[in-house]
């Protein structure tokens, strides 16, 4: 059975996580986050499924006990607190979801978003590095390392990166 946070306690369910203050705040929209905060909306549309009977029921993802985090361009990311693991899926296909190890991997693919795949100027990377500072991202130097190489960076690195944090 697939079960999700009430919206009422997503902001005390996320305070009560053990993760940097800093991802608390990012995730709580706390703090203005300059070109990023486009890509940590507050998940609205996550408790509109199912609503009014049973607000963001997935039966899709199986079961879950789902703490909404954010939605950026009709995906949500969760963290299924049952298995301690982040997903995240299309709005219209949730069935086909990805799921990752950490909360740092999960901002590290809004990273990667805004500099591989919709960025790739200097100005890109410079805010990304201004970003991954702020939420106190793990490995910074291999970050700038990794977009030192950033023309001839391959999907590899770029896995291999997010798979270490």
């Amino acid at each position: 059975m697939n079960m999700s946070v009430p919206e009422d306690k997503r902001e005390e369910t996320i305070r009560d996580l053990s993760w940097r203050p800093e991802v608390t705040e990012l995730l709580l929209k706390n703090e203005e986050l300059g070109a990023f905060s486009r890509y940590f909306e507050l998940p609205q549309y996550f408790y509109s499924k199912g609503y009014p009977e049973n607000p963001g029921d997935w039966p899709e993802l199986g079961n879950r006990e789902l703490l909404p985090l954010w939605e950026f361009s009709e995906e949500i990311y969760a963290l299924d607190l049952l298995s301690n693991k982040l997903v995240f899926f299309k709005i219209e296909c949730p069935s086909d979801y990805e799921s990752l190890d950490s909360i740092d991997q999960a901002i590290f693919k809004m990273i990667e978003l805004h500099t591989w795949e919709l960025g790739g100027e200097e100005k890109e990377i410079n805010e990304a590095i201004e970003f991954a500072k702020r939420v106190k991202l793990p490995n910074i130097s291999g970050l700038t390392e990794l977009f030192a190489k950033y023309v001839e960076c391959t999907e590899k690195m770029i896995t291999g990166f997010r798979q270490s944090l």
